[in-house]
Protein backbone atom coordinates (compact mmCIF):
# COMPACT_ATOMS: atom_id res chain seq x y z
CA UNK A 1 0.00 0.00 0.00
CA UNK A 2 1.09 3.57 -0.58
CA UNK A 3 2.48 5.09 2.59
CA UNK A 4 2.88 1.76 4.36
CA UNK A 5 6.37 0.64 5.36
CA UNK A 6 7.01 -3.09 5.44
CA UNK A 7 9.78 -4.82 7.32
CA UNK A 8 10.42 -8.50 6.78
CA UNK A 9 12.83 -10.51 8.88
CA UNK A 10 14.49 -13.38 7.03
CA UNK A 11 16.90 -15.25 9.26
CA UNK A 12 19.28 -12.57 10.52
CA UNK A 13 18.61 -10.11 7.66
CA UNK A 14 16.06 -7.33 7.92
CA UNK A 15 14.72 -6.13 4.59
CA UNK A 16 13.17 -2.69 4.19
CA UNK A 17 10.56 -2.03 1.51
CA UNK A 18 9.96 1.72 1.19
CA UNK A 19 6.47 2.97 0.42
CA UNK A 20 5.56 3.18 -3.25
CA UNK A 21 6.27 6.51 -4.86
CA UNK A 22 2.90 8.23 -5.18
CA UNK A 23 4.22 10.18 -8.20
CA UNK A 24 3.98 6.97 -10.23
CA UNK A 25 0.21 7.09 -9.80
CA UNK A 26 -0.20 10.74 -10.79
CA UNK A 27 -1.29 12.10 -14.15
CA UNK A 28 1.99 14.00 -14.52
CA UNK A 29 3.91 10.72 -14.49
CA UNK A 30 1.61 9.22 -17.11
CA UNK A 31 2.12 12.32 -19.27
CA UNK A 32 5.89 12.05 -18.87
CA UNK A 33 5.76 8.42 -19.98
CA UNK A 34 3.62 9.37 -22.99
CA UNK A 35 6.17 12.05 -23.94
CA UNK A 36 9.09 9.64 -23.55
CA UNK A 37 7.30 7.00 -25.62
CA UNK A 38 6.19 9.30 -28.44
CA UNK A 39 9.29 11.51 -28.90
CA UNK A 40 11.30 8.71 -30.58
CA UNK A 41 8.29 7.82 -32.73
CA UNK A 42 8.08 11.42 -33.93
CA UNK A 43 11.84 11.58 -34.65
CA UNK A 44 11.59 8.35 -36.67
CA UNK A 45 8.67 9.67 -38.73
CA UNK A 46 10.56 12.92 -39.34
CA UNK A 47 13.50 10.97 -40.77
CA UNK A 48 11.16 8.88 -42.92
CA UNK A 49 9.07 11.96 -43.83
CA UNK A 50 5.93 9.97 -43.09
CA UNK A 51 2.76 11.23 -41.47
CA UNK A 52 1.30 10.28 -38.12
CA UNK A 53 -2.35 10.39 -37.17
CA UNK A 54 -3.60 13.59 -35.52
CA UNK A 55 -4.48 11.73 -32.33
CA UNK A 56 -0.82 10.78 -31.81
CA UNK A 57 0.35 14.34 -32.49
CA UNK A 58 -2.27 15.69 -30.09
CA UNK A 59 -1.24 13.20 -27.38
CA UNK A 60 2.42 14.19 -27.82
CA UNK A 61 1.65 17.91 -27.52
CA UNK A 62 -0.51 17.46 -24.43
CA UNK A 63 1.97 15.12 -22.76
CA UNK A 64 4.35 18.01 -22.07
CA UNK A 65 2.68 21.25 -23.24
CA UNK A 66 5.06 23.63 -21.43
CA UNK A 67 8.29 22.21 -22.88
CA UNK A 68 9.76 24.04 -25.86
CA UNK A 69 11.17 20.87 -27.40
CA UNK A 70 7.67 19.44 -27.91
CA UNK A 71 6.85 22.31 -30.25
CA UNK A 72 10.25 22.26 -31.90
CA UNK A 73 9.82 18.58 -32.68
CA UNK A 74 6.26 19.11 -33.90
CA UNK A 75 7.58 21.91 -36.13
CA UNK A 76 10.24 19.57 -37.49
CA UNK A 77 7.57 16.94 -38.14
CA UNK A 78 5.30 19.34 -40.00
CA UNK A 79 8.26 20.66 -41.99
CA UNK A 80 9.30 17.12 -42.96
CA UNK A 81 5.77 16.31 -44.10
CA UNK A 82 5.41 19.49 -46.17
CA UNK A 83 3.11 21.40 -43.81
CA UNK A 84 5.09 24.64 -43.59
CA UNK A 85 2.41 26.79 -41.94
CA UNK A 86 2.05 24.34 -39.08
CA UNK A 87 5.83 24.01 -38.82
CA UNK A 88 6.27 27.77 -38.44
CA UNK A 89 3.43 27.99 -35.93
CA UNK A 90 4.99 25.31 -33.73
CA UNK A 91 8.53 26.70 -33.93
CA UNK A 92 7.22 30.15 -32.98
CA UNK A 93 5.29 28.62 -30.07
CA UNK A 94 8.52 26.94 -28.92
CA UNK A 95 10.22 30.34 -28.76
CA UNK A 96 7.51 31.62 -26.40
CA UNK A 97 8.39 28.99 -23.81
CA UNK A 98 11.43 28.91 -21.52
CA UNK A 99 14.48 27.62 -23.39
CA UNK A 100 17.50 26.84 -21.21
CA UNK A 101 20.29 27.42 -23.74
CA UNK A 102 20.76 30.28 -26.17
CA UNK A 103 22.01 27.78 -28.77
CA UNK A 104 18.66 25.98 -28.61
CA UNK A 105 16.66 29.13 -29.27
CA UNK A 106 19.09 30.08 -32.07
CA UNK A 107 18.56 26.64 -33.61
CA UNK A 108 14.79 27.23 -33.68
CA UNK A 109 15.18 30.78 -35.01
CA UNK A 110 17.35 29.38 -37.81
CA UNK A 111 14.56 26.95 -38.75
CA UNK A 112 12.06 29.81 -38.87
CA UNK A 113 14.27 32.02 -41.02
CA UNK A 114 15.24 29.34 -43.55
Amino acid sequence: KVGQVTFTIVGQVTLYFPPADSFLQQQEYQQLMTYKRLAPVLRKQIKKKERLDEQTLHAFQHANPHFFYVYELLGDYYHATGQQDKALRNWKKALLLPIPKRSESERIEHKINN
